[in-house]
């Protein structure tokens, strides 16, 4: 992430009254060093994270590196008042275990995130005959968890 532009682009588009009234917001997925998100902080109005995988092994293995920062970010914008949504992107077979997604509400819980509602913006599932989901949606899995594999899933503090 280039930080210094961002945050000289922020600061001229709500110095300019064309363009003031407009969010000014990151959608990233927070692998940044603190430092980033301080140069952005007085500048961008919230941010976005894409949280892969709290399993930090699951989290390497789908991107490469840890998520420690990525963690660390999310509690970091939380603190500041600056997280508008956090996006767990699920892949079927991989990520998407009961348990852990249970383990990944837990932690936002922790994080003040008690209140989130989960599946915001995500389709329902279509309804077979008689009320029953379609398309072989897991059992035991609340209607909101139901979706498509690559379906992002988006947590935000209830209003």
């Amino acid at each position: 992430m280039q930080a210094p532009f961002v945050a000289d682009l922020f600061a001229a588009v709500k110095a300019d009254p064309a363009t003031s009234r407009l969010t000014c917001f990151v959608d990233s997925n927070g692998d940044a060093d603190p430092d980033v998100w301080e140069t952005l902080r007085p500048t961008m109005d919230a941010a976005m994270v894409d949280l892969k995988c709290l399993d930090p092994l699951i989290h390497a293995e789908m991107t490469g590196a840890g998520n420690h920062r990525v963690l660390e970010t999310i509690a970091l914008l939380h603190e500041w008042g600056k997280l508008y949504e956090v996006r767990l992107l699920m892949l079927a077979g991989v990520n998407d275990d009961d348990d852990l997604l249970r383990r990944t509400g837990d932690w936002l819980a922790i994080h003040r995130w008690a209140d989130a509602r989960v599946g915001d913006r995500v389709p329902q599932p279509r309804r077979a005959a008689g009320g029953a989901p379609a398309g072989g949606a897991r059992r035991g899995r609340p209607p909101a968890l139901r979706r498509h594999p690559r379906e992002p899933v988006g947590l935000r503090p209830a209003a």
